[in-house]
């Protein structure tokens, strides 16, 4: 995946809700010009439509996302959070899920969007790359993380 960019990996974001977390996530993929400034909107609309989070085998994630006409250029900024917070899951709006993790993914081509879900999906269930994401105590070994398992 060449999406992910060192600037985009945050450790210990201090966010009070799912949606704090996504406007302070998205204003680093503004901030690099990755999406417009329509972008943290449309992904928090979305995201009551369309929710993104997800238990998989020890860890809860959310992966929020949006339509390409708010992406500049293709990036994901990875943020692992000081503290969990609430997202709807997925598959079962009902249910739902503390994320201690966000894959906030700017898609520029809506046909990346799957492979990119199919990707992170799949580094989930290697059990190293799960331990690797739960035990990053730092920013370096986030960085070292996504280095090994997402590229």
């Amino acid at each position: 995946m060449d999406i992910v960019n060192q600037d985009l990996i945050v450790y210990g974001l201090d966010a009070a809700d799912s949606e704090d977390a996504i406007r302070q996530s998205a204003a680093f993929l503004e901030k690099g010009g990755y999406v417009k400034s329509s972008y943290v909107d449309a992904v928090l609309e979305r995201e009551k439509v369309y929710p993104t989070g997800l238990h998989l085998d020890g860890i809860d994630i959310a992966m929020p996302h949006t339509m390409p006409e708010h992406v500049n250029k293709a990036a994901m900024c990875i943020v692992k959070l000081k503290n969990p917070v609430r997202f709807q899951h997925m598959a079962e709006p009902e249910i739902d899920v503390d994320a201690v993790m966000l894959f906030m993914m700017a898609i520029e081509n809506p046909k990346e969007q799957l492979s990119n879900l199919k990707t992170i999906m799949r580094m989930f269930t290697n059990p190293d790359a799960v331990s690797a994401f739960v035990r990053a105590a730092d920013r370096e070994e986030l960085i070292a993380a996504a280095e090994a398992y997402l590229k």
